[in-house]
């Protein structure tokens, strides 16, 4: 399905995203392009502050980095998929490791990007994700 600019923001208004990325430039980068068509977004750099914030608030899906400074995405997308199983996770990896990938595939994670990527990439999956909160 080709991705049409209005009808990813129309969809848009309707999903709650949570953005885990500790890199702070890249978090830049993917927010400035979430914040076209999604009005609902939070950012946070930590799996802690991820699991603060999901325990307060509704997700539709949480795009994250495996990589974080206290608590292994890989483990924090167990803990999601245990705890709030109708969170959709889109992870994100710079690890090309088939056994960190073959955990995220068995805990259930929905998407799996590998970085470096394309925009085009990135927006298609978060795109597929969104039809499914919709």
């Amino acid at each position: 399905m080709k991705i049409g600019e209005e009808t990813l923001k129309e969809i848009g208004r309707f999903v709650d995203i949570l953005y885990v990325e500790y890199d702070k430039f890249l978090q830049s980068q993917i927010l400035s392009f979430l914040n076209k068509y999604f009005k609902n977004i939070k950012t946070v750099s930590s799996g802690k502050e991820a699991l603060t914030l999901i325990e307060r608030q509704k997700f539709d899906i949480l795009i994250l980095d495996i990589k974080l400074p206290d608590i292994s995405g890989v483990e924090l997308a167990k803990i999601i998929k245990d705890k709030y199983s109708d969170i959709l996770i889109f992870a994100i990896t710079d690890s090309e490791d088939l056994e960190t990938i073959k955990n995220l595939i068995d805990i259930g994670i929905d998407k799996l990007l590998i970085k470096p990527f394309k925009l085009k990439e990135f927006a298609k999956k978060l795109f597929q994700l969104s039809l499914q909160v919709y």
